[in-house]
């Protein structure tokens, strides 16, 4: 069976990932942001996606930007691809079936990773822009 993945999944790590970074708890930047905590939750896990208006929220409190944020998950979508992963653009892959849970967990370290490498690879781009503008 080829691996497989959601893009909410992707923009859940990279957002779970950037609220790592700057040392923030779950309940705190769901507060901040309007969401509730099981909601946030679910976002992170990629059973769930922000809409615009959240998505903005959440980048302010992150110290990002929508556009970076999304940049940052087409990115890993792409390095993915490139691993041989299929990236469902809706909310759960049409195969996946309920003993299948285990196969997610390891994808989701693999993803994790892949995620980790791209936002370490942006890194110097989005400091040479910042130094450019």
């Amino acid at each position: 069976m080829k691996p497989e993945t959601t893009y909410s999944a992707i923009l859940g790590r990279i957002i779970s990932s950037k609220r790592g970074e700057r040392k923030l708890g779950q309940t705190e930047v769901a507060e901040k942001s309007g969401i509730n905590r099981s909601s946030w939750s679910r976002m992170e896990n990629g059973e769930t996606i922000p809409d615009a208006v959240q998505l903005t929220q959440i980048a302010e409190i992150l110290g990002t930007t929508p556009d970076k944020l999304l940049a940052e998950a087409g990115k890993a979508r792409q390095n993915l691809e490139k691993e041989g992963v299929t990236v469902h653009m809706d909310k759960k892959p049409s195969e996946q079936k309920s003993g299948e849970g285990f196969g997610w967990f390891l994808l989701g370290g693999a993803l994790g990773a892949i995620v980790a490498a791209a936002l370490s690879s942006g890194k110097k781009s989005d400091g040479d822009d910042e130094a450019g503008g």
